[in-house]
């Protein structure tokens, strides 16, 4: 008799075990669900900002254009930033941009690969231009430039470099 009570007895606590562990389970689902929606709004509304600037800038004649120069972001925040690469020479030419931080306070992505560069080069006959958008990071408090650099196949002889200088508060 008290070995069958020895064993509803454990049996009654493994199921509660088992019930208290699933419940568990469920609620850190539950959360870490919670968690990616929350992140995956906060980015999918920075690339909408990001893309809502582009159509606002105007193309000028120099061959690399930032906007805007200087800007300023929390620690944590993110920032919206434009570059505008415009072919003002007649020839073709295919074009690699990368963004880097100076200081490596800065997390400097262009939103279209989401990474500090696009590799895949960008061919641009004469005439024409591409708007890139990008997104910048504030990761730790001062100063420091995403610094902008346009490769170009064939060479151009014009300025291919510039620099958005973000003060992280």
């Amino acid at each position: 008799m008290r070995n069958k009570k020895g064993a509803m007895e454990l049996s009654m606590s493994t199921i509660i075990i088992i019930v208290i562990g699933v419940t568990l389970l469920i609620l850190g689902l539950a959360f870490v669900k919670q968690i990616f929606s929350k992140t995956e709004k906060l980015g999918t509304g920075a690339f909408d900002q990001a893309e809502a600037m582009l159509s606002q800038v105007d193309i000028t004649d120099e061959f690399l254009t930032v906007t805007p120069l200087t800007t300023s972001v929390e620690k944590g925040e993110l920032v919206n930033a434009a570059v505008v690469i415009n072919n003002i020479n007649e020839a073709k030419v295919d074009v690699k941009v990368t963004a880097n931080s100076i200081k490596g306070k800065l997390d400097c992505l262009f939103a279209e690969t989401q990474t500090n560069a696009i590799d895949k080069p960008i061919p641009l006959s004469g005439g024409d231009y591409v708007k890139l958008a990008m997104i910048i990071q504030g990761l730790d408090v001062g100063i420091d430039s995403c610094a902008i650099e346009v490769v170009t196949s064939p060479l151009v002889e014009e300025k291919l470099t510039s620099a958005i200088v973000v003060t992280v508060e």
